[in-house]
This record gives structure tokens, sequence and C-alpha cells, in this order.
């Protein structure tokens, strides 16, 4: 089991209780686990991405759920600083 088995798991048991949940990775850089992890809404933020479009295309076939995805290409502080009120609880 590695971790997005790990994680996808516990996004899958939170489904189960609830109907939306979210997803933040910091540090995606070429997206190979938050690409496949699979959940309602998601956040990637990395201060360099070094993903294609055509990567991003691609997964978003293999994988729906990253038509909806939110990319932030900054610094983790940046981000943390300037959008604090997307990690809040609704």
């Amino acid at each position: 089991m590695n971790r997005v088995d790990i994680i996808q798991a516990v996004i899958d048991r939170k489904k189960s209780t609830r109907k939306d949940v979210n997803y933040l990775e910091v540090g995606v850089l070429a997206g190979d686990a938050f690409f496949r992890i699979k959940a309602n809404y998601k956040i990637g933020v990395d201060p360099n991405f070094t993903f294609s479009r055509l990567k991003q295309l691609r997964y978003c076939f293999k994988n729906p759920t990253n038509f909806l995805n939110h990319y932030y290409e900054v610094p983790s502080d940046s981000f943390f600083e300037k959008n604090h009120e997307l990690l809040s609880a609704k």
C-alpha cells in the first residue's frame, strides 16, 4: 500500500459519512499523486508545477474529478496567507 492508496482510503471513508470531501496537496510538482486522488474538490499548491497541459488533460479523462481541480502556482506561505478562507469549515 502506498501513500496514494492510504489517502484515498481515508477520503473514501469520509465520503461514507459526508457529502463533500476536499483534498489539499502542497508540493504537487509533477502531480503524480495529486492527479490520482479522487475527491470532490481538490486544490494543488506549488511554486513551480512541472506537469504539462497534456498530462493535466490526460488525467482528467483517467480521473474525472480532475476537471474541477484548482491550481495555485505560488509558494505555500503566500497561498495560506491569501486563501485561508478556502480552508475554513463550511
